[in-house]
Parts: structure tokens; C-alpha cells; sequence
């Protein structure tokens, strides 16, 4: 999907919370690096993510290219079902330490 159409994409995704363009332009920037099929992944997570929390949301976006450093894109939403579990159980922080740590919390479980 080429920036533009990303970008256009993203942007309805996230309208509700009012995400900067320039914010949206540089998620877009980091989306369009990834083959099509990821970059719709992803943009199906921050759906899910988005109506729960905001910044959950951006943390993800944040650690989406060092999570697929070693998920499979396929593993994407059982990663994102854990890190919202992480999230209702234990709040924002330890969501995103879940996932910085994707190797250590999410794969040595499964």
C-alpha cells in the first residue's frame, strides 16, 4: 500500500483521538517499509487497540518492527490479546514492557 493510501488509512483509524499529522505521517512513513499483507496486520491491531487505549495504541505502533523482529506476522493479534491482557491487568507501563520485551514475555510462553 503505497504512504498516501496508508496515511489516509491510519488516519481513519485513529480520527477519534485526533493523532497530529505529523504523527500519522511518520507511523505511515514506518508502515510503508512493510510488505502489504504486515502493513494490514498492523492496521487491524491498532483497530483493536485504538477504542481501548490511545497510548496502548501508540506504544504499539512504537514497537510493532522490533515485535516482527521476531513474531511471524501471523502472530500478530495473539501478541495483541496479550498485551491487552497485560494492560487490563496491570496498567499502561507494564503493557509496554511486555511489549519491549516480546522475547523474554510473549514467545518463551508460547
Amino acid at each position: 500500500m503505497e504512504q498516501v493510501a496508508l496515511k489516509e488509512r491510519l488516519s481513519s483509524l485513529v480520527e477519534a483521538g485526533g493523532l497530529d499529522a505529523w504523527s500519522v505521517e511518520e507511523y505511515a512513513e514506518q508502515l510503508a517499509g512493510w510488505p502489504e499483507e504486515v502493513q494490514q496486520e498492523i492496521l487491524r491491531q491498532v483497530a483493536v487497540i485504538w477504542p481501548v487505549s490511545h497510548a496502548l495504541c501508540f506504544a504499539f505502533l512504537d514497537q510493532a518492527r522490533a515485535g516482527l523482529g521476531c513474531l511471524h506476522p501471523s502472530q500478530l493479534p495473539e501478541w495483541v490479546n496479550a498485551i491487552l491482557d497485560v494492560y487490563e491487568r496491570d496498567g499502561l507501563q507494564q503493557a509496554r514492557r511486555f511489549m519491549a520485551e516480546v522475547e523474554s514475555t510473549f514467545l518463551c510462553r508460547i
